[in-house]
C-alpha cells in the first residue's frame, strides 16, 4: 500500500490534532503572558528585567542537570506500570534537589562571573523552584503518552493564570525585580498543590525501574547541554558587553520573541513524539507524518517570526511602553532567530521517536558551537545589534541544514523544499507589503491594521502558491483535513478527499 493511502491518515490526524490542541494551549498561554508583560513592563524598569534575565542564564545552565528525559522515556515505553511512574517521580525529585543545592552554592561565583552583584541573593531564592516543580503530581506524566491533550491544556492554563496573577501582584507591591521572583515562586507552589487536587496520585519514593530510563536519560542530558549553549550563546555575549540596563532591553526582546513566536511552534513537539513513536517500524508512514508536522510548524514559524519582525515597533509601543523604544530593532532581529531555532526543536521529537537522540545532540552541539563562535565575533566587530543579526541569520541557516540532513536520511531529500518554499514565499510577500504601510498613523490604529494586512497577505500567498502548484499533498492538505468537511472539502483535491475516506 502506498504511503499516500488512507491508512496513513488516522495517525497523522492524531498527531496534527494533538499539535493543534497544544498550539491552542500555547496561544492561550501567550495571551496570558502578554498581559503579564503589559503590566510588569510598566511597573518595572529595563534594569530590573536585566537582573532577572541574568539569573535566567544561570538557572538554565543548571536546569540541564534536571532535564533527564523522564517524560520522553515514559512515552516510548511499550508497557507502563505504576512502578514506572513512582520511579520517574523519584528520579525527577532527586535531580531537582541536586539542581537546587548546586544553584544555591554557586550563586556568589555566578554573580562575579556575570558582574551582577544582586545575583547572589536572587539565585539563592530561585534555587528552591526546581524542587518545588518536581513535586508535581505523577499523574500528569501520562498525559502525552495517553494523548490526553485536553488535560494538559487545562492544567497549563491554570498554571499560567496563577503565576501571572502572582507576578503582577508582586511587581505592583514591590516595584522591583523581587516582585517577579516572589510572585513566580508563589504561583508555582499553588500550581503544584492544584495538580494533586485535579489529578490525585500518591507518589512513592522508589528507584525500582531506574534501568528503563538511564540510557534514554544520558542522551537527553547531552542534548539539553547542547540546546542550552545554542539558546543562550547570544545572550551571554551581550551580557558580557553591555550594562544591565541595555541587557534588559536585549533579554526582554528575546523573551518577547519566545512568547510571541516560540510558544506557537514548540508545542507541536509535545504532540509529535507520542504519534511518531507508534510508527517506528513503518518508515514510509513515519517520514510522511514527520514531513507534514514540520511543514505545519514551518507555516506557523515563518508567519509569526517575520510577522513579529515586521511589526516590532508597534508591538513594543503597545506592550512595553515608550521607555522600551530601544527594544524594537532588537525584537525585529531576534524574532527571526527564535522562529528558526524553535522550528529546529521539532526534530528532537522526530529523532527521539527513532531512538536517535545522539543525532539530535550532535546537531544541537554543532548549532551551539557555530552560534557561540559567530556571536563572539559579531560582538567584537559590531556590538549588540551585530550579535542579534548574527543570531537570526545563523539560526535560520542551521535549521535548513538540519532538515536537509534528516529528511535525506529518511529517504525524502526533496522534503525541505516542499516544507519551506511556500511559507518563505508568503512570508517575504507579507514583509514587502508591510514595508509599504504608511507611517505616521496612531499606534492603536496602525498595530491592528498591520496585523490584519500581514495575516491576509501571508494567507492569500500561501494558499495561492499551494493551488498554483496543483495542491500537493503536504502540510496544507493535512491542515485542511482538520477542518470541518464542508470547509476543508472545498479546497481539497478529490484524490486527497478519497485518501481521507
Amino acid at each position: 500500500m502506498s504511503e499516500g493511502s488512507g491508512r496513513a491518515e488516522p495517525l497523522g490526524g492524531v498527531v496534527l490534532r494533538g499539535a493543534a490542541v497544544m498550539v491552542a494551549l500555547r496561544f492561550v498561554l501567550r495571551a496570558i503572558g502578554l498581559v503579564s508583560i503589559f503590566f510588569t513592563a510598566r511597573l518595572l524598569t529595563p534594569a530590573d528585567f536585566g537582573v532577572v534575565g541574568t539569573s535566567a542564564i544561570v538557572l538554565g545552565l543548571f536546569a540541564i542537570l534536571q532535564t533527564i528525559g523522564i517524560g520522553e522515556a515514559l512515552i516510548r515505553l511499550r508497557r507502563l506500570d505504576p512502578e514506572h511512574l513512582h520511579t520517574a517521580w523519584t528520579m525527577n525529585l532527586i535531580a531537582a534537589t541536586v539542581v537546587s543545592v548546586v544553584i544555591f552554592l554557586v550563586a556568589p561565583f555566578a554573580a562575579r562571573v556575570l558582574e551582577e552583584p544582586a545575583l547572589t541573593e536572587l539565585l539563592r531564592w530561585q534555587a528552591f523552584t526546581p524542587t518545588i516543580v518536581a513535586l508535581l503530581s505523577p499523574g500528569t506524566m501520562t498525559f502525552m503518552r495517553d494523548f490526553a491533550f485536553r488535560k494538559e491544556f487545562m492544567l497549563k492554563v491554570f498554571q499560567k493564570i496563577v503565576v501571572v496573577a502572582c507576578v503582577v501582584a508582586g511587581a505592583f507591591l514591590t516595584r522591583s525585580y523581587w516582585g517577579l521572583v516572589w510572585g513566580s515562586m508563589t504561583g508555582t507552589v499553588l500550581y503544584v498543590a492544584m495538580s494533586y487536587v485535579l489529578y490525585p496520585y500518591r507518589p512513592r519514593l522508589t528507584l525500582s525501574r531506574w534501568r528503563d530510563f538511564v540510557g534514554f536519560s544520558f542522551w537527553t542530558m547531552m542534548l539539553s547541554c547542547a540546546t542550552y549553549v545554542a539558546t543562550v550563546a547570544d545572550e551571554v555575549v551581550v551580557r558580557r558587553m553591555v550594562s544591565t540596563q541595555l541587557f534588559g532591553l536585549y533579554h526582554t526582546s528575546r523573551d518577547l520573541s519566545r512568547t510571541m513566536v516560540a510558544e506557537m511552534v514548540a508545542p507541536a513537539s509535545s504532540a509529535l513524539l507520542p504519534g511518531l513513536a507508534r510508527l517506528q517500524d513503518e518508515p514510509a508512514r513515519f517520514a510522511r507524518a514527520a514531513q507534514q508536522a514540520v511543514g505545519a510548524g514551518a507555516i506557523v514559524a515563518v508567519a509569526t517570526g517575520l510577522g513579529v519582525s515586521a511589526t516590532a515597533e508597534e508591538i513594543v509601543g503597545l506592550l512595553l511602553g515608550p521607555k522600551w523604544a530601544g527594544a524594537a530593532p532588537i525584537l525585529a532581529l531576534t524574532a527571526i532567530g527564535v522562529a528558526g531555532q524553535t522550528l529546529a526543536g521539532l526534530h528532537r521529537s522526530i529523532l527521539a521517536a527513532l531512538s536517535k537522540q545522539h543525532w539530535s545532540a550532535a546537531l544541537w552541539a554543532l548549532r551551539g558551537a557555530v552560534l557561540a563562535v559567530t556571536c563572539v565575533a559579531a560582538g567584537a566587530m559590531g556590538g549588540m545589534m551585530a550579535v542579534a543579526a548574527t543570531y537570526a541569520i545563523v539560526s535560520v541557516l542551521l535549521t535548513l541544514l538540519d532538515y536537509t540532513l534528516i529528511f535525506t536520511r529518511l529517504g525524502r531529500p526533496a522534503a525541505p523544499i516542499a516544507i519551506f518554499a511556500r511559507p518563505v514565499l508568503a512570508g517575504l510577500a507579507m514583509v514587502g507589503v508591510l514595508a509599504l504601510f504608511p507611517a505616521g498613523l496612531p499606534l492603536l490604529l496602525a498595530a491592528p491594521a498591520k496585523v490584519a494586512l500581514g495575516a491576509a497577505t501571508y494567507g492569500l500567498v500561501l494558499w495561492g502558491a499551494w493551488f498554483a502548484m496543483g495542491r500537493p499533498d503536504g502540510a496544507e492538505t493535512a491542515l485542511l483535513h482538520r477542518l470541518p468537511p464542508r470547509i476543508g472539502g472545498v479546497f481539497l483535491p478529490r484524490r486527497s478527499a478519497a485518501a481521507k475516506a
